[in-house]
């Protein structure tokens, strides 16, 4: 019996593609070729996990179940959209492509730029679909003035993934147009702690902890203040999880720009009040209003002492 379970079990290896080859190596050292079974029975004889007589046994099998029907169906076993169905001892492989019916032309990509016809502004290339530009150093923009804008720290304890940031925050800079420098390496920050291993048994004994912070750096000059506000949002956004940013920017504005702001923020502070508390009459206008008053009144006083002396 446990012979026959053995022979069922290494049919079903060398007859089926399981989904996760690399799950089960022990069956890819036995099995190495399915369409000839003296090269199955010669392998599982030779691993040793098997005996001749065991190996017999699974050739008799073999061919009882090759002489009674030419087709095995089994199930379909699919793995990465690849499709593997065994029949008559012959694998049939047929791969679904689920972009296989749709039509490229309709996807809203812009044309590939055609570089034999000349060269091309760096504004069309950077709006145009270049496959594989990713891949490259991105183009770095001329500066025009050399006014810095702003500078940014990248802070990770991977190398990797601090690397691979620093590459897309270099070609996002030059798709937005931001004349930058390439990716310049700090100084690396290395911590040391020395603590003990254990405060009882092994309080002699020590343990030394390290951390490195690798550091890099990018500077960006000639660039309108929106623009910079957008290429940070967007680095904030897309951010790699274990790298940090520290953003430095400097703001240009024209001579007198305090009195101006503290002229803005008087008259500010007036509308609110006159908001709250309603219009304010002006001293002039009360002054005419007291006069008319007192005319008023005396006017009245007249007429009485005339209509007395009547």
């Amino acid at each position: 019996m446990l012979a026959l379970a053995l022979a069922h079990r290494s049919l079903f290896a060398v007859r089926c593609v399981l989904p996760a080859v690399v799950a089960a190596p022990r069956w890819s050292g036995r099995c190495k070729s399915t369409d000839s079974h003296a090269t199955v029975n010669n392998n599982l004889g030779s691993s040793g996990g098997i005996t001749d007589k065991e190996a017999k046994e699974l050739d008799e099998i073999i061919n009882t179940l090759s002489a009674e029907g030419s087709e095995m169906d089994l199930p379909s076993l699919s793995l990465g959209g690849t499709q593997e169905v065994w029949k008559g001892g012959e694998k049939a492989l047929s791969v679904e492509d689920p972009d296989e019916d749709m039509d490229l032309s309709s996807l809203p990509l812009p044309e590939v730029p055609d570089l034999s016809q000349g060269p091309l502004s760096e504004k069309r290339y950077a709006a145009s679909y270049v496959p594989g530009r990713a891949l490259y150093e991105p183009f770095l923009h001329p500066r025009t003035h050399s006014i810095p804008v702003a500078t940014i720290h990248f802070r990770s304890h991977l190398t990797e993934q601090l690397e691979l940031f620093t590459h897309f925050a270099s070609h996002a800079a030059t798709a937005l147009g931001i004349p930058i420098s390439r990716v310049v390496k700090l100084p690396t920050q290395r911590s040391l702690w020395t603590v003990l291993k254990s405060p009882f048994v092994h309080k002699k004994s020590q343990e030394n902890f390290e951390r490195r912070v690798h550091k890099r750096m990018i500077k960006a000059w000639d660039a309108d203040g929106e623009v910079v506000d957008r290429w940070v949002r967007y680095l904030v956004r897309h951010g790699i999880g274990g790298v940090g940013m520290r953003i430095v920017r400097w703001d240009r504005v024209p001579v007198g720009v305090g009195r101006k702001r503290l002229e803005d923020v008087a008259e500010l502070l007036r509308s609110r009040e006159e908001e709250l508390e309603g219009p304010k009459v002006v001293e002039g206008e009360i002054r005419k209003l007291g006069e008319n008053i007192v005319r008023q009144e005396m006017s009245q006083q007249q007429q009485q002492q005339q209509q007395s002396k009547q």
